[in-house]
C-alpha cells in the first residue's frame, strides 16, 4: 500500500467518524470528535487507542514529502 492509498483510506474513515455525529463542529478537530464520540458511547477506549495510533500515523504522513512510497 503506498502512502496516497492510505491516505484515502482515512479519508473515507475519517468521514464516516464524522458521520456519527452530524451535529458535531468539524473545525474542533478529529481528535476532540474522538473524544466526543467516546463520550457517547459511540466507540470504546481500544477502538479509541487504535484510531488515535492511527491518526497519529496519517498526521505523520502528510508532514512528509514523499507520498509515492510504500507503507508496511
Amino acid at each position: 500500500m503506498t502512502i496516497q492509498e492510505f491516505l484515502e483510506q482515512f479519508n473515507m474513515l475519517e468521514n464516516h467518524l464524522f458521520s456519527l455525529a452530524p451535529d458535531f463542529n468539524k473545525g474542533q478537530g478529529l481528535f476532540n470528535l474522538l473524544k466526543h464520540l467516546k463520550n457517547d458511547g459511540k466507540i470504546d477506549g481500544g477502538l479509541l487507542e487504535d484510531l488515535l495510533l492511527i491518526t497519529r500515523t496519517r498526521n505523520k504522513m502528510v508532514s512528509t514529502p514523499t507520498l509515492g512510497k510504500d507503507i508496511s
